[in-house]
C-alpha cells in the first residue's frame, strides 16, 4: 500500500514539473523545484540557547522534460523560538543556480536561441509555523509556510522572452508567493541533539520529504523525492560572529 502511494505521489509530481506530453511548455521559477529547507528547534548548549543559524545546501534535480537538469546551492540564515506545544522559524535564503533548458529549438521554433544553461539567481523569505502534541518531548505535529520569493537571471529573462513568443508558459514571473503545509515529527535524543522528520507538501518543492539532525552547534539534513537530492547544513550562526 506504501509502495503504492508513493508511486502516486511520483506521477502526480511528474505531472506537474515533468510535463504532461501534451500542450505547451510551462516553466517556473527556479527555487520552485528545489526543497523547503527543514524546521530547527531551540537547543542549550551547556548555559546558552541556539536560536539561530546559517547554512548552505545543494540540490540536484531533473527539470521539466527530457534531457533537462537543475542544479541549484542555496544560503539560509534561519532563527528559531520553540515553545512546548508550538514553534516558530524565520527563514532568509538567497540562492544560485542553473537550469539546463532542453528541446526547444528545433521542436517549437527554427531559432537556435533558447536551449542550453541558463544561469539564475533571487532571494526568498518565509515564516515556518507548527502546532504540535509534546510527549516527554517527542514531537508530532502540523506545520505551514507562506514564503515570499525572488527570480532574477538569464534563466528568468528565458522565460519571459519565451513566453511573450508563445513558445513556454511562464508560471513564475518576478515575484511569486508559495504556500507550504506539512506534517513533522520529532525525538530528543539529548538536551541538545534532535532527530527530525517532515513532509512538506506545496510550493516550492510540490512533494519534499526532509530529514534533519540537530546537534550541538550544527544541523544536517537531506531530502529526496525520487526526481530531486538536497544535502544541507547549518552552523550556529554565533560561531560565525566569531570568526569574523
Amino acid at each position: 500500500m506504501q509502495k503504492k502511494i508513493f508511486i502516486l505521489l511520483i506521477l502526480i509530481t511528474s505531472y506537474f514539473f515533468m510535463g504532461n506530453g501534451c500542450g505547451i511548455r510551462n516553466y517556473y521559477q527556479l527555487i520552485n523545484y528545489d526543497s523547503p529547507t527543514p524546521l530547527i528547534y531551540e537547543v542549550k548548549k551547556d548555559t546558552t540557547k541556539i536560536k539561530s543559524y546559517a547554512g548552505i545546501d545543494y540540490m540536484h534535480s531533473k527539470g521539466n522534460y527530457e534531457g533537462e537538469n537543475i542544479n541549484l546551492v542555496r544560503l539560509t540564515y534561519q532563527t528559531a523560538k520553540t515553545k512546548k506545544y508550538s514553534l516558530s522559524n524565520l527563514s532568509i535564503q538567497v540562492f544560485a543556480g542553473n537550469y539546463k533548458v532542453s528541446g526547444i529549438d528545433g521542436m517549437y521554433t527554427q531559432d537556435s536561441i533558447y536551449d542550453g544553461n541558463k544561469f539564475g539567481f533571487g532571494g526568498r523569505v518565509s515564516f515556518i509555523g507548527g502546532v504540535n502534541f509534546n510527549i516527554k518531548g517527542v514531537r508530532v505535529g502540523f506545520g505551514f509556510e507562506p514564503s515570499l520569493n525572488l527570480d532574477f537571471g538569464e534563466y528568468m529573462s528565458f522565460r519571459s522572452n519565451a513566453s511573450k513568443a508563445g513558445i513556454i508558459k511562464d508560471e513564475g514571473g518576478l515575484l511569486k508567493l508559495y504556500f507550504n503545509t506539512f506534517p513533522y515529527f520529532s525525538i530528543p535524543i539529548s538536551e541538545k541533539t534532535i532527530f527530525h522528520l517532515q513532509c512538506n507538501v506545496g510550493f516550492p518543492g510540490f512533494i519534499s520529504p526532509i530529514a534533519s539532525l540537530q546537534f550541538d552547534d550544527y544541523a544536517v539534513w537531506t531530502a529526496f523525492n525520487g526526481e530531486r537530492v538536497n544535502f544541507g547544513i547549518k552552523l550556529n550562526s554565533e560561531i560565525l560572529k566569531i570568526g569574523f
